[in-house]
């Protein structure tokens, strides 16, 4: 799938492929593949993660999406999303610095959560130390709503100490919402905090969805 993403500094556009587990439970990706997406990966975060832990985050993942540069064919982000018992877990998202901006987590976040909804799925959770994450997935839902895919969602929030031992960032995230930037005020980054959050989707109706 080709999609173009208006920016008012930097108009650009992005093809990205999903890929899906297997038979044997996981992601299979050519070995070309996986390297750009772990450079993608590790373009995004402050801190190093070890090659155990990033293969089970793309490996492990029911569904992964690549984002490539149009033009240039270059791995620029990844988007992970697991099936759970009763619900869907966003497990990976990376951007590199210099495609942040563009609309890209946004666009990731509406596509895995009509993925989700496309399998009957109504609960998304995503663990996390950043208000940006929380702001995307709020938004994402509302425009789903707006578009009458959902009747409406809410959110829950529980705070998990020390879950991260570490700020996964080089400096502590804003949003653009301040009520959400106000609730993760209180949790402790250097530590590694992070909340839980879960997002209910209401039904509006039961509908086909179509997926990209």
């Amino acid at each position: 799938m080709a999609l173009k993403i208006d920016n008012a500094t930097n108009n650009a556009q992005y093809a990205i492929t999903k890929h899906r587990a297997g038979y044997t439970g996981e992601v299979e990706l050519k070995p070309k593949i996986f390297k750009e997406v772990i450079r993608v990966v590790k373009d995004s975060f402050a801190q190093d993660l070890s090659q155990g832990h990033l293969q089970k985050m793309i490996y492990g993942s029911s569904l992964l999406l690549v984002v490539s540069r149009a033009d240039t064919n270059v791995k620029v982000g990844v988007a992970s999303l697991s099936y759970e018992d009763k619900e869907c877990y966003f497990s990976c998202a990376a951007i590199v610095k210099s495609e942040r901006g563009n609309g890209l987590y946004y666009v990731m976040n509406r596509l895995r959560i009509k993925d989700g909804l496309s399998r009957g799925y109504t609960a998304f959770t995503v663990l996390t130390q950043n208000p940006k994450v929380e702001r995307s997935i709020d938004r994402a839902m509302e425009t789903l709503r707006e578009e009458g895919l959902i009747a409406g969602h809410d959110v829950k929030r529980e705070l998990i100490r020390k879950c991260y031992r570490r700020m996964l960032t080089d400096e502590v995230p804003k949003s653009s919402d301040e009520r959400i930037n106000n609730a993760f005020s209180t949790i402790n980054y250097k530590k590694g905090d992070a909340f839980q959050i879960t997002f209910s989707v209401k039904p509006r109706t039961l509908r086909s969805f179509f997926s990209f």
